[in-house]
């Protein structure tokens, strides 16, 4: 049986991952999903809108996908079911024990079972509802993307997006509304600077356990891919084996043109930026070097240098 392919984005939040999401959304044979780790919780249990616009379960596309995956797997639990065999199966601090085979099998025990079979289903199913030969998944967490590796019917290729700490340190002290939440007013939690840096490394530095797990590993600079956004994708699909000519064309387009293609995305979480309907212009954001602060720069810079480093970031 042809494995479902995934194009699967790692990283950490605020690195770009949702604009990459949105340009290999519009190339022919993709489509993609958002963060599908966070499925369970704000798609079924809570009934977040999608990014087509329309609450979870009134939207027309996932909640055929969640009831054939639950309808082949043959069991009915409730949400709050499988959320505990998630938690128990992608742990972050779990990434480092999955690299280990003897280990892996033990982590999360018979929850973690449940949860992989439950997984290889929703994929299976994603893959034929979307009609598309290749998914893009931008979860991002390494521990939830190792936990994709496990799954016989998947093949993995990873795009590790990395962001300067310092920008993804000064997004998240911005004040951003959820259009998720449907109901009332909400807004994306706000953390201080030295806490974004700590969780900026720990990510990044676990997310190269996927290049030993995955098919395909890539690790790609967002400030690189904004500034080439056609070239660098079209070496990135022909590395994972997935050049064609109608994407070629598309690339070439975005090349020339630096605008992303109008999709209607059936997204289940992720940046507010998935809503958009319309083009979006790609290109850099560096506000944060005119409005992040100077100690918490230098504090971030310091938490963070040794992978900026050999990132190829500078002070």
């Amino acid at each position: 049986m042809e494995p479902v392919h995934v194009i699967y984005i790692a990283g950490y939040g605020r690195c770009g991952s949702t604009l990459m999401e949105n340009v290999l959304a519009g190339l022919p044979g993709m489509t993609a999903l958002g963060e599908v780790k966070y499925l369970w919780d704000r798609g079924c249990r809570q009934n977040l809108l999608c990014g087509c616009g329309q609450p979870f379960w009134q939207c027309d596309f996932w909640p055929g996908v969640v009831n054939d995956a639950l309808r082949k797997q043959g069991i009915h639990p409730s949400w709050e079911e499988i959320l505990a065999w998630q938690r128990a199966s992608d742990a972050i601090l779990m990434t480092p024990l999955r690299l280990w085979p003897a280990l892996d099998r033990r982590i999360g025990g018979q929850q973690c079972t449940r949860f992989t079979e439950l997984l290889g289903q929703l994929y299976a199913a994603l893959h034929t509802a979307s009609g598309r030969s290749i998914l893009v998944d931008s979860s991002k967490f390494p521990s939830y993307g190792l936990l994709l590796t496990r799954l016989p019917n998947v093949k993995l290729h990873v795009i590790h997006l990395v962001r300067d700490s310092r920008a993804v340190a000064y997004s998240w002290t911005r004040k951003k509304q959820r259009p998720e939440v449907h109901w009332e007013t909400a807004y994306m939690p706000r953390y201080p600077a030295v806490r974004t840096a700590a969780a900026w490394y720990l990510h990044n530095r676990l997310a190269h356990a996927l290049k030993h797990r995955a098919a395909n590993y890539r690790l790609l600079r967002y400030e690189a891919f904004v500034e080439n956004p056609g070239d660098v994708l079209q070496e990135v699909l022909e590395e994972f084996g997935f050049q064609s000519d109608p994407r070629r064309l598309e690339l070439e387009r975005l090349q020339a043109d630096r605008t992303t293609s109008p999709v209607r995305r059936h997204s289940v979480s992720g940046n507010p930026d998935r809503f958009r309907q319309s083009s979006t212009p790609i290109q850099l954001d560096a506000v944060w070097r005119r409005d992040l602060p100077l100690a918490a720069r230098c504090s971030v810079f310091l938490l963070t240098w040794p992978l900026l480093r050999s990132y190829g970031y500078r002070w």
